[in-house]
């Protein structure tokens, strides 16, 4: 159930009609408390939920990611204390090995959301 402040901030979100506010909408559907980073390579989105503090990153262009991508996230995680979470929004990102790879050296949470 969500409250009333909850839905003026998701349609606040949708109305933007960017992947990044699209992503917002539903962790405020969840339950958390969601802050949106202007600065485009690493942490999109924090989240609080809980004392947890996740940040998280949107990939949604049809490409594969590699590497060099996800070090300035994971380097940001770090330096602001937040649990990194990787975003893959609709069919289009993929990521490589070396990625998966590291990703599970990492911990790091990766969820897919179909539009």
């Amino acid at each position: 159930m969500t409250t009333a402040r909850q839905k003026f901030l998701i349609n606040k979100f949708l109305e933007k009609k960017s992947v990044k506010y699209k992503v917002a909408s539903r962790y405020v559907a969840a339950g958390f408390n969601v802050r949106i980073r202007s600065n485009g390579n690493g942490v999109h989105i924090i989240a609080v939920k809980n004392r947890e503090k996740y940040g998280i990153h949107v990939l949604y262009e049809k490409k594969s990611y590699d590497l060099d991508s996800l070090n300035s996230f994971l380097e940001e995680c770090k330096k602001l204390g937040l649990k990194p979470v990787i975003i893959l929004y609709g069919s289009g990102p993929k990521l490589d090995q070396e990625v998966l790879s590291r990703i599970e050296e990492e911990n790091i949470i990766v969820r897919r959301i179909r539009g």
